[in-house]
């Protein structure tokens, strides 16, 4: 179902997560019983179950965009630009430290926010030399790390609230000066 439904990879990555920590892949049996009675999985199982998030469908194919955003980010700050129009900042001092693939995925998300009266209810492309932040968010998250999961939950939510269709392409480091040099 998940790739049928709007954000159904989105919707079942806390399932994988729950299921990775209760079970084992290389050590656990196809016939083991994993117990899905935790509180925590409670909201997740539910959205399954609501006709209205499971019986929209989806295109086969993603469509046209109409905005293009560049993106980039470095252990000092970030930068971002739409056309004629940049946003940039640097990162507080409790930020320095992250990993940089956590820091690609905050410029997108500081990106969103700046741009979001351009970009609400649009087709937008976002360009990052970071291809571990463009896999996080066109998978609609992963299993690897929890909180680049958290961060692209946080980022594919604001997006889907304010109908904005967030699509991601790589943009090798060279060709992304200007993001670079904001």
């Amino acid at each position: 179902m998940s790739e049928i439904v709007p954000f159904g990879h989105h919707r079942y990555r806390p399932l994988q997560l729950y299921l990775l920590a209760h079970w084992p892949p290389s050590q656990g049996q196809l016939t083991d019983r994993i117990h899905l009675d935790h509180p925590f999985l409670d909201p997740f199982l539910k959205w399954w179950t609501k006709p209205f998030n499971v019986l929209q469908g989806k295109p086969l194919q993603a469509p046209a965009p109409q905005l293009n955003i560049f993106t980039d980010a470095s252990t000092n700050g970030w930068g971002a630009y739409y056309g004629s129009q940049s946003a940039a900042g640097q990162w507080l001092a409790t930020e320095t430290s992250r990993h940089i693939n956590k820091l690609e995925l905050l410029a997108i998300q500081k990106a969103v926010l700046h741009f979001l009266p351009l970009i609400r209810g649009k087709v937008v492309v976002f360009h990052s030399d970071n291809s571990s932040a463009g896999a996080y968010l066109q998978n609609q998250g992963s299993t690897y790390s929890l909180p680049m999961f958290q961060l692209t939950w946080d980022i594919l939510l604001f997006c889907q609230q304010h109908g904005i269709t967030l699509l991601m392409r790589h943009i090798q480091g060279r060709l992304n000066a200007l993001a670079d040099s904001l």
